[in-house]
């Protein structure tokens, strides 16, 4: 998975930038791209995640490309909890990173 990310932080050629573009909806409001969910920070930093899971395991994948910086969660829970907390998880660390190379 991490080589998987690594590829799109990449951008290597059209087909993954193009699968990057916001085919439905507005990044204010919940945007998608192929694959992707697509959102923004309070302060219009990007990101594209995707995230999935089958009985008793959830996961999720998030990358910021204006940083170069890419996240996979995994969980053994599938509630209804799960998701955001793993998207919680994830910011905490990107933020946290980001302070400390500022």
């Amino acid at each position: 998975m991490l080589n998987y990310l690594k590829y799109q932080l990449a951008v290597p050629d059209e087909m993954v930038r193009l699968s990057h573009r916001i085919t439905s909806g507005d990044i204010d409001e919940g945007a998608h791209a192929f694959q992707w969910n697509v959102g923004k920070l309070w302060n219009w930093d990007y990101y594209l995640t995707t995230d999935g899971g089958t009985r008793g395991f959830r996961s999720f994948c998030i990358f910021y490309p204006d940083y170069k910086m890419a996240f996979i969660a995994l969980s053994n829970e599938t509630d209804e909890q799960s998701g955001g907390d793993l998207y919680r998880f994830t910011a905490a660390v990107f933020n946290e990173l980001k302070k400390s190379k500022h």
